[in-house]
């Protein structure tokens, strides 16, 4: 992160898995560079990796888009399935970081969506 060792920092944060329940609407806030291939938060399906939603920061074109933006998921054709948020950061130029703050994700308790 830019917070811990500058847009030169790189790496990977996977949260635990999960089976998505609820609504299945996932939504977050997320800042930092935009860099789709490099610099990402991803939803991601435990049982093959497939990356289901992947969105990256918002600074592309102007340092106003530097600031936090909600992004939304429509993940309803995924509940029941267990999977992970993935955030990744192997991008290392300027803006090369992303920040990602209030990720709200309904989870299935006990097994019932």
């Amino acid at each position: 992160s830019a917070a811990q060792g500058g847009d030169g920092a790189t790496g990977v944060l996977r949260s635990q898995t999960f089976i998505l329940g609820g609504d299945g609407q996932i939504d977050f806030l997320t800042s930092g560079g935009y860099n789709l291939d490099n610099l990402y938060v991803a939803l991601v399906r435990a049982s093959d990796s497939t990356i289901l939603f992947k969105e990256s920061g918002n600074f592309y074109d102007s340092p106003l888009r530097a600031q936090y933006q909600r992004r939304y998921w429509d993940a309803s054709a995924y509940i029941g399935e267990e999977l992970y948020i993935e955030i990744v950061d192997q991008a290392t130029g300027g803006w090369g970081h992303i920040s990602v703050d209030d990720l709200n994700v309904p989870t299935a308790l006990d097994g019932n969506p």
